[in-house]
């Protein structure tokens, strides 16, 4: 099972990923940070995933790694993030990085209704999608 944890989103909510997950069929946990390059560039993709599986049941909740709230809420922004998106400001020193095995990022993380892991780690192109397809599909 997935760590359960409660962070605040842009407008200072506290956000619970177990009540998340029990509201879809699927989530992705997204973790990011406005300095990553690589997140960035990501973004627009999961985006377009976002928009395909939304109405059969996958939210995205990403987490940021940023330690400074204006980085994180220019980049938010910028990004016109259409998900939840949350951030405890800790950076690298928040402990949800241990608890998910996190040592790099982009790093995305899929689970179910129940915080059951799916899959971990999507390298492979298309590799998101085939996986939320035969999930779905199931």
């Amino acid at each position: 099972k997935a760590a359960d944890f409660t962070m605040k989103d842009h407008k200072g909510k506290s956000v619970t990923l177990s009540k998340v997950a029990k509201k879809n069929k699927l989530v992705v946990i997204d973790f990011w940070a406005s300095w990553c390059g690589p997140c960035r560039a990501s973004m627009p993709h999961l985006k377009e995933v976002y928009a395909k599986y939304k109405k059969r049941g996958l939210e995205v909740v990403s987490v940021s790694l940023d330690e400074k709230a204006a980085d994180w809420e220019k980049a938010y922004k910028q990004l016109a993030l259409p998900w939840i998106d949350l951030c405890n400001l800790k950076g690298w020193k928040d402990d949800l990085l241990q608890k998910y095995a996190i040592r790099g990022i982009p790093h995305q993380v899929l689970i179910d209704s129940d915080m059951t892991f799916v899959k971990m780690g999507f390298h492979r192109s298309g590799e998101l999608e085939e996986t939320i397809e035969q999930y779905l599909n199931k």
